[in-house]
C-alpha cells in the first residue's frame, strides 16, 4: 500500500474474490483506492491495461470482470498489469468528481496528488517489462469502435489494427495515459462505443485476451464482423471547444445556441464545406478550435452564415457529443482529416 498525497495506490497480486458479483458503483467495496493488479503469465513480458480513468465509462469494468473469469481458468502467455483508476468517480457514476482533475489528463507534468499517483503508476510500468499498453474508453456520441495511436509506426498500427480497421492518429492532449506510455512501450487507446454497447465490451475483452497471448499481426480487422479490411486512418487536426459561459442546447428555441439535434450522427462521416453545426441568435461563434499546440485555428474551420454556424472547409468529425457535462468539462469533439499513406 502506497500513500501518495491525498490518493493511495494499492498494489495487489492476483484478482481479489468477489469481482464478478458487483456492479461498477460498488467498486470501492473491493477496491477502496486506485489499484494496480498484477497477474503473472507464462513470461514476464507484460501487457498493461488501464481501466476506469473516467468513472462513467464502464466498458473497462466489464472487461476486467471477463478477464478475471478467464484467467481463473487459463494462465495467459504474457503477464497482466491492470490499473483501476478513478474508483471515487466510478462509485458516483461520473467522469470525475467536482474539484478533481480528469484522470486521463494527469499523466504528464504536474504537482497535484493525482499527478503524483500517475507518476507512481508510470514508474512501475517502466520498470516491469511492459511491452503493450491498452487504455479502454467509451464515448458519448455515435462512433464506430476504433483505436487511437500517437505514432504512425508499424507496431502501433499493428496493435490498433488488431482491435479495429479504423484508427485515429492524435498528439494532443499530451497528458493522456496512452501518449505518456508510448515513450517506453507500444500503446493504444481503444474507444468502445457508448456505455453498455455489448459489441464494445466483447470486442475489447477479446482484443486484450489476444494481446495477452499473441503478437499483433499487420492484418486489420472489423471488430464487429471479424472481417479483414483496408485501414482507415484519420489524423486529428483540431479540438472543438465551447466558449466559457455560452448558453447552448440541443432543443430548438431553448437557448441562444441550438446545436443540430442529430449532430452526433456526423461522427466519422465526411462533411462538406457549408454544413451547419448550430443555429444561432447571435453572430458570435459559440465554438472555437485549437490545434495540438493550443493555437486558435477557428478561422480555418468555422464561419457564421445567416444565423447558422457552418463549416468553412470539408472535415471528418469524431466524438461529437450531445452531453452538456462532457462538452463543458472536456470538449465538443474533434475535427479530423483522412491520412493518406
Amino acid at each position: 500500500m502506497e500513500n501518495i498525497g491525498e490518493y493511495q495506490l494499492d498494489i495487489v497480486h492476483g484478482f481479489p474474490e468477489g469481482i464478478s458479483k458487483i456492479e461498477p458503483q460498488s467498486i470501492r467495496s473491493i477496491f477502496p483506492n486506485p489499484t494496480l493488479i498484477t497477474i503473472p503469465g507464462q513470461s514476464p513480458e507484460t501487457v498493461f491495461v488501464s481501466t476506469l480513468l473516467h468513472g462513467n465509462e464502464t466498458t473497462s469494468f466489464y472487461v476486467m470482470q471477463l478477464l478475471e473469469q478467464k484467467i481463473r481458468q487459463v494462465t495467459p502467455k504474457r503477464s497482466l498489469a491492470l490499473f483501476i483508476g478513478n474508483v471515487f468517480a466510478t462509485e458516483k457514476g461520473v467522469r470525475f468528481l467536482p474539484n478533481e482533475p480528469d484522470f486521463n489528463r494527469i499523466w504528464n507534468e504536474g504537482d497535484t496528488p493525482a499527478h503524483h499517483l500517475a507518476k507512481k503508476v508510470t514508474s512501475w510500468a517502466e520498470s516491469h517489462s511492459v511491452t503493450y499498453n491498452i487504455d479502454i474508453h467509451n464515448n458519448t456520441g455515435i462512433n464506430p469502435l476504433y483505436g487511437c495511436i500517437c505514432k504512425l509506426e508499424k507496431p502501433f498500427i499493428d496493435l490498433a489494427g488488431h482491435f479495429s480497421d479504423t484508427m485515429v492518429l492524435f498528439e494532443n492532449p499530451n497528458s493522456v495515459q496512452s501518449i505518456v506510455f508510448s515513450k517506453f512501450c507500444t500503446s493504444v487507446t481503444i474507444e468502445c462505443g457508448q456505455v453498455g454497447n455489448q459489441d464494445g465490451i466483447r470486442s475489447a475483452f477479446e482484443f486484450v485476451w489476444d494481446i495477452l497471448n499473441d503478437v499483433p499481426q499487420s492484418t486489420l480487422r472489423d471488430p464487429i464482423n471479424h472481417t479483414t479490411k483496408e485501414p482507415r486512418i484519420f489524423h486529428t487536426i483540431g479540438r472543438v471547444m465551447v466558449k466559457e459561459g455560452i448558453d447552448f442546447s440541443f432543443i430548438p428555441n431553448e437557448a441562444p445556441i441550438t446545436f443540430i439535434h442529430d449532430v452526433v450522427r456526423y461522427n466519422f462521416f465526411p462533411l462538406d464545406r457549408g454544413t451547419p453545426i448550430a443555429l444561432m441568435k447571435t453572430n458570435e461563434s459559440p465554438l472555437y478550435v485549437i490545434d495540438e499546440f493550443n493555437n486558435d485555428i477557428t478561422e480555418q474551420f468555422l464561419e457564421v452564415r445567416d444565423h447558422q454556424l457552418c463549416l468553412k472547409r470539408s472535415i471528418v468529425p469524431a466524438m461529437f457529443t450531445d452531453n452538456p457535462s462532457i462538452i463543458r468539462g472536456d470538449c465538443f469533439g474533434y475535427f479530423m482529416e483522412p491520412y493518406h499513406f
